[in-house]
Order: structure tokens, then C-alpha cells, then sequence
């Protein structure tokens, strides 16, 4: 898959996740918690990196390479501690997972195409 794709899609995710935490908390406690905006704003930023025009593609590469990658070693972090603890909430459980998932994909899916672009001599996007 291409990797401009993969990312455009772990935003997609990123964002659905987030909007989704964020209505939950909402309509259970009335209230509207901004921390559940920052897998969306995440999202943001890959899909606003992607439509940059970089002069040179390796930097944008490498950039949504390391972005993708921290924020889904927080991600998986913060899913291990959530999954076994009984009183957060269902959607805590799903959700968190879900985005750590798609971010373990993005960065497999990125390696393996930075992998084979190096050894055809094709550009990395």
C-alpha cells in the first residue's frame, strides 16, 4: 500500500476515534473534555503534513515516520494499562486499542515500503 494512503487512512482512524471518545464523554457526563481532541489533532497533522509539498521527500518521510511512531508507542502504552482495569469505560477499552493497532500497522506498513524503496532506487512517497 502506499504510504501517503496508509497515513491518510491512520488519520482517518485517529480522528474517528477521538471524535467518537469525545461524544461519549460527553453524553455520559455532560461535559466536553478537550484531552479526547488529541488523537484527532494527531490525525491533523499527518493529513496536514502529507498535503505538504516537501523539496525533499525523505524529511516528510522521516517526519510522519516519527510522529506515527511515538504517538503509537503512547498509544500501545495507554492501551495496556486501560484494557485490564474494569472501571474505565467500554469505549476507553475499544478505542484506544483500535488507534494502537492501526499505528503498529502505519509504522509496519512505512518501514516495509522505506525498505523496498531503498533496495528498487524508487522515492519513499
Amino acid at each position: 500500500m502506499d504510504t501517503t494512503k496508509i497515513i491518510r487512512l491512520h488519520s482517518c482512524v485517529l480522528i474517528v476515534c477521538s471524535t467518537i471518545g469525545g461524544l461519549g464523554y460527553y453524553l455520559q457526563f455532560n461535559y466536553f473534555q478537550i484531552t479526547s481532541c488529541i488523537p484527532a489533532t494527531i490525525g491533523c497533522v499527518l493529513l496536514l503534513i502529507t498535503m505538504l509539498n516537501f523539496k525533499n521527500k525523505g524529511v516528510q518521510f522521516m517526519l510522519l515516520f516519527l510522529v506515527t511512531l511515538v504517538f503509537g508507542i503512547i498509544l500501545t502504552r495507554m492501551s495496556v494499562k486501560f484494557i485490564p482495569q474494569q472501571f474505565q469505560p467500554m469505549r476507553k477499552r475499544v478505542y484506544f486499542p483500535v488507534m494502537a493497532l492501526s499505528s503498529i500497522i502505519t509504522v509496519i506498513i512505512m518501514a516495509r515500503n522505506c525498505i523496498t524503496a531503498k533496495e528498487n532506487g524508487r522515492k519513499l512517497l
